[in-house]
């Protein structure tokens, strides 16, 4: 499974991606097209569906109930209740804010798939909405779209994979796939790995130079582990308890950074200064000190002593180049 905020059992990508989603363009396109008015209407009716699309009544039926119990946006179920007044399907405020948020992400996963070429066929019917969408990478690690399919088809099939994967020298590694994620515009894997007690692990699509689906069902089902695992700040993600960071960001720094979530969990205050104190837990500090450091002197690691110390350990590095001309 694709993982993005909100996930609609991936109906907004899977069908994009392979001829193997169940459901024909018609049926996605009718699926959306129920999300839509309930986005910018806030309801709508059987007989405008039945006639739009020239279905039956117990189609839409089947549409309603496939949304309600496995449209999930951030990760809860979403309440299409029917209203007498209006003579049609409603949502609370609540749910039309979460929808919203995924429609966001909808086009943002779409305008990505489209710019690496993946199913541009079956974006036709929200081509007009691409139109205003534009996804721009600041940074692109090629890889071969069949490769991308295997890896989907296993995780949604739930197969286990035989991959190789270079690291320092070939590896050949058996694994179980369990996401495909888009993280600061590179595409990752995350698998499970029977030959370390399956721990869950990360790899870079554009490393793995072969794939092949095997027939062996994969084991792992811990999904609060997989879930904490996710929700941690950062790819390079490990199964050790999180530890709370806390950075201080001045200046223009804090105005940028304050208006930023860098992850769910996180605490801001925005000091008398106007200086913005950042604290969040991670499990590693590998991204979060190249995030610091590429805010300059505007931007200086609190806690813990370890973080603060490998920061102005690279901070010396650098000081260190510069004055020998290297």
């Amino acid at each position: 499974m694709i993982e993005s905020p909100g996930n609609c059992l991936g109906i907004y990508i899977f069908h994009q991606l392979s001829l193997m989603y169940t459901f024909s363009m018609s049926q996605s396109e009718r699926l959306f097209y129920i999300i839509d008015k309930l986005i910018y209407r806030g309801y709508f009716t059987l007989k405008e569906i039945t006639e739009e699309y020239e279905v039956s009544g117990r189609q839409v039926f089947r549409d309603i109930e496939y949304l309600r119990s496995r449209c999930v946006v951030s990760y809860s179920p979403l309440d299409i209740v029917y209203d007498k007044a209006r003579r049609g399907y409603v949502i609370s405020e609540h749910d039309k804010e979460r929808l919203v948020k995924w429609r966001e992400n909808t086009l943002y996963s779409l305008a990505k798939t489209k710019e690496y070429g993946i199913g541009d066929e079956s974006l036709q019917f929200l081509k007009k909405d691409l139109e205003y969408v534009t996804v721009k990478s600041y940074a692109e690690e090629p890889f071969e779209n069949k490769l991308f399919l295997k890896l989907l088809n296993a995780a949604r099939t739930h197969k286990r994979i035989r991959i190789i994967y270079p690291s320092g020298k070939v590896k050949i590694r058996i694994l179980e796939p369990l996401r495909l994620v888009n993280y600061a515009e590179i595409w990752y894997l995350v698998a499970s790995s029977p030959e370390n007690n399956y721990a869950i692990l990360t790899f870079s699509l554009s490393r793995i130079a072969e794939v092949d689906v095997l027939d062996d069902d994969i084991v792992f089902s811990d999904r609060k582990k997989l879930d904490l695992f996710l929700s941690s700040y950062g790819i390079y993600n490990n199964d050790s308890e999180p530890v709370v960071y806390t950075i201080k960001f001045t200046s223009w720094a804090a105005r940028i950074v304050s208006r930023q979530i860098w992850q769910k969990d996180q605490v801001g205050k925005i000091l008398s200064d106007g200086s913005f104190i950042l604290s969040l837990p991670a499990v590693s500090d590998v991204e979060l000190l190249s995030r610091v450091l590429f805010y300059g002197s505007e931007a200086e690691p609190v806690s813990p002593p370890s973080f603060v110390e490998k920061y102005w350990d690279s901070v010396k590095r650098m000081a260190e180049r510069k004055r020998d001309g290297i």
